[in-house]
């Protein structure tokens, strides 16, 4: 590119390495500024096939409306003498839309701007301020926030009272400019191809006048606090435009909601910005990752079977960091961290020794009995192992912070032509929760010593006489006891300790993106400025933060 006349010669980034260099006035504005080719901005050379990205870059004030008879769109229809009821809409009036010129400065099947009285066509030099922006009955719906119109509503004596119910009634009737007055809007808005938004106008009874000072200030709409995109254009077919409004989200974000401010998507969507300002509020953040469990101290009775007594093998491995990548046609996915694995047991301690026994033993049935009933060995119990600990569970993951994208364009078309796009920042990542640490094994337990083991003895005596009678004498003798056995001291392993969780990545902060095959083009008076990139938790990644992005 020759850079000679650098005072009034620019390149504009769009999407990556694709720029345009236009050349500007004498006067060092862009009032006629135009686009004579399309440069690569890595290496400034020039491209020979390139998408027809054509926009005009012109002075908001030389923008004005026709209400002459060359007009687009214009029937002699006149205004129409009673409102409509959108209720009773049900054959759209298409008629209209056959006969709109196209011109640059908006997408082909969208009303535009008339440059002059004289316009389509006029050659003269028409109107230059932004005075002379006026209005056009046949062709318009009228929207005033302030309007106590209900369904029955659309022309300038009952505008209706929300734009996505003037966008409603446009599409039904086949108009093609939705007129906005002056105020705070408070809703989330779909456009729809072939009608063009626009805001800037002071109205006071039936009388519109343009808002020539401050212009996009005049006209805010808002996001309600239950959705995280303002304007949305997905997948439209054709065009759409939106010019001299302030658009805004919702004040305070959610965690790890990302927030857009104008949403563009879809390769049949062609979008035109004219003279918007976007402010967004910042992305949400992370949550933090919870904690693990402790494991299980080993039971106090003892385990079977034995073990070495060793603690778990390994450690939990720590989960991954989360990565601020996310990207895609429906906008940006957190980063999440992933979940810390558990630890793992420890081993049962080792076999003590087993019980001694006394054998033989014996009972009296009674203590007249005349022979011995057989009893059991007397036998102590072995011992048992010592328990082992549980595994401490894995750690919680950490989740990803939000993004803040102030124009999010994939796959679509979107061309600005002034305007100012600010995003916040991106919400930090949450820090991944830390492993539980493994439980601890416990000391064998002794065996127990068994009961008593007895003999018995028998004596008899002949008692009387003619005849006698022998009686007989049972006695018990203890004779021992066999005892349990010992554990020796040896108890189960520990158990070990979950991994931590992984972090969450942070967001980003974009004044525009432009992902898939999105081709963004920005005038030279067009100002973006990201907010902050999110910090990643922990040791996670931070977001980006860039103007243009990715």
């Amino acid at each position: 590119m020759d850079m000679g006349a650098a005072d009034r010669n620019m390149s504009v980034q769009v999407d990556g390495n694709l720029g345009i260099e236009t050349h500007a006035g004498l006067d060092g504005s862009l009032a006629n500024a135009e686009v004579s080719q399309f440069v690569d901005v890595a290496s400034d050379a020039p491209l020979s096939d390139v998408p027809d990205l054509d926009v005009p870059l012109s002075n908001p004030d030389t923008i004005s409306s026709c209400t002459g008879t060359g007009c687009p769109g214009n029937l002699d229809l006149g205004v129409p003498s009673q409102p409509v009821d959108v209720a009773s809409v049900s054959q759209p009036d298409v008629g209209r839309q056959d006969v709109l010129p196209v011109y640059p400065d908006v997408a082909p099947d969208v009303a535009p701007a008339c440059p002059g009285p004289g316009c389509p066509g006029d050659t003269g030099s028409g109107p230059s301020t932004c005075a002379q922006r006026t209005y056009n009955d046949t062709t318009g719906i009228f929207v005033l926030g302030s309007s106590a119109a209900g369904s029955n509503c659309g022309d300038r004596l009952l505008p209706c009272q929300t734009i996505g119910q003037g966008i409603a009634l446009a599409k039904s009737l086949g108009r093609t400019i939705v007129y906005v007055g002056a105020g705070t809007y408070t809703e989330s808005i779909s456009l729809v191809p072939g009608i063009r938004i626009e805001g800037a106008w002071s109205v006071l009874g039936s009388t519109w006048s343009p808002i020539c000072t401050s212009s996009s200030d005049s006209v805010i709409i808002q996001a309600p606090s239950s959705v995280n995109t303002t304007i949305s254009a997905k997948n439209l077919g054709g065009s759409a435009a939106l010019a001299f409004v302030t658009v805004k989200s919702k004040e305070t974000s959610g965690a790890s909601e990302s927030l857009y401010g104008v949403f563009a998507s879809g390769a049949t969507t062609n979008l035109t910005l004219e003279n918007v300002k976007i402010s967004m509020a910042n992305a949400g953040a992370g949550q933090d990752g919870q904690s693990g469990h402790g494991g299980l101290n080993g039971s106090s009775s003892g385990c079977s079977p034995a073990g070495s007594g060793a603690p778990g093998a390994a450690s939990g491995t720590p989960g991954s960091n989360g990565s601020p990548t996310g990207f895609d046609g429906n906008g940006y996915t957190p980063g999440n961290g992933a979940l810390g694995s558990d630890g793992q047991t420890g081993s049962a301690g080792p076999a003590g020794t087993a019980g001694t026994c006394v054998q033989n033993c014996g009972i009296c049935a009674s203590a007249s009995a005349s022979s011995c009933s057989s009893a059991p060995d007397s036998c102590g119990t072995g011992s048992l192992p010592g328990c082992p600990g549980g595994p401490g569970t894995g750690g919680g993951a950490g989740l990803g912070g939000g993004s803040s994208v102030a124009v999010y364009a994939w796959d679509a078309t979107v061309k600005a032509i002034g305007g100012d796009f600010h995003a916040g920042s991106g919400g930090k990542g949450g820090v991944g929760g830390l492993g539980g640490q493994g439980g601890i094994g416990q000391a064998g337990k002794d065996g127990k010593d068994a009961t008593a083991c007895y003999q018995c003895s028998i004596s008899s005596q002949w008692v009387g006489t003619s005849p006698s009678t022998q009686v007989y004498h049972c006695v018990n003798s203890a004779i021992g006891a066999g005892v349990g056995g010992a554990a020796n001291g040896i108890g189960g392993g520990n158990g070990t300790a979950g991994g931590d969780g992984g972090s969450g990545a942070g967001g980003s902060s974009f004044a525009v993106y432009a992902g898939g095959l999105a081709k963004v083009v920005t005038s030279s008076d067009t100002v973006v400025s990201p907010g902050q990139a999110g910090a990643g938790g922990s040791s996670a990644n931070a977001g980006s933060a860039k103007a243009i992005g990715p």
